[in-house]
């Protein structure tokens, strides 16, 4: 009597059109056609059953996420800091030509390298890393194309993200900068201030604090040392300096004061 065959299914990952129909995302009639185009026109199977509005991208990325066993940006993991990924990208002598070119974008966090791509599973991408970076363990992970793509825009050198930001996270490094700062906000430690308000002005700016309810000007200074402070607070903060238009941060309930 012949041996039963040895059941492969738990020892490698499920592919992903039976993935996804095992989850009921997608049906069987979505992946063949998908799977038709695919010997067709080539291309990622995910990348087709997208295109033809079977599945979403989110959902795609959280079905390859389980299959594949890596996180995915914005759902498993925090997107690393627009700053952070420029001082990163210039610390490391990266070419922001060949990483625009091959859509790719590199970061540390935790004491790891990641990187994302359009093509996360492009062999010659990885190589192409890994002698750049020389014997770092590269940590990969999925990330949705418009992320890529955005982050992506801050490495060009005409983007406000490319060169002037390069400057912004260099003038928020000098040690004036940080010393005023610094002094700024021991001043409203030391004086049990709710608020620290920076108000700019057509000649320069003001540095005021507010202690129990009244406002206390503390600082008046010129215009050009703006940017330079407020990209020093953003960067302590860890929100993005490249973006002026939009609110960001968490507003924080103030605690009464007795």
């Amino acid at each position: 009597m012949a041996d039963k065959p040895v059941e492969q299914t738990a020892q490698r990952p499920m592919l992903i059109g039976d993935l996804l129909i095992a989850r009921n995302l997608v049906s069987a009639a979505d992946v063949d056609r998908a799977l038709q185009a695919q010997a067709r026109v080539g291309g990622r199977l995910g990348a087709l059953l997208m295109r033809g509005g079977a599945i979403s991208e989110d959902v795609l990325l959280r079905c390859l996420g389980e299959q594949l066993g890596l996180p995915v940006l914005g759902q498993d993991m925090q997107e690393p800091a627009v700053g952070e990924l420029i001082q990163f990208t210039t610390d490391r002598g990266l070419h922001r030509e060949w990483l625009l070119d091959q859509q790719v974008l590199v970061w540390e966090a935790e004491d790891r390298l990641w990187y994302t791509a359009t093509d996360l599973m492009s062999v010659s991408t990885r190589e192409s890393l890994s002698q750049k970076l020389g014997s770092h363990r590269l940590s990969p992970c999925l990330a949705p194309a418009q992320t890529i793509s955005r982050l992506l825009g801050y490495l060009k050198p005409d983007s406000q993200g490319g060169e002037n930001l390069q400057m912004l996270l260099e003038m928020a490094e000098e040690a004036p900068t940080v010393e005023l700062v610094n002094n700024v906000l021991a001043q409203a430690a030391d004086s049990n201030a709710s608020d620290v308000h920076i108000e700019p002005e057509p000649d320069g700016f003001k540095i005021r604090l507010r202690i129990d309810g009244v406002l206390h000007a503390r600082h008046h200074l010129p215009r050009e040392r703006f940017n330079a402070v407020v990209s020093r607070i953003k960067l302590i903060s860890n929100i993005d300096i490249a973006e002026r238009r939009l609110p960001q941060g968490r507003p924080q309930k103030r605690m009464q004061q007795r």
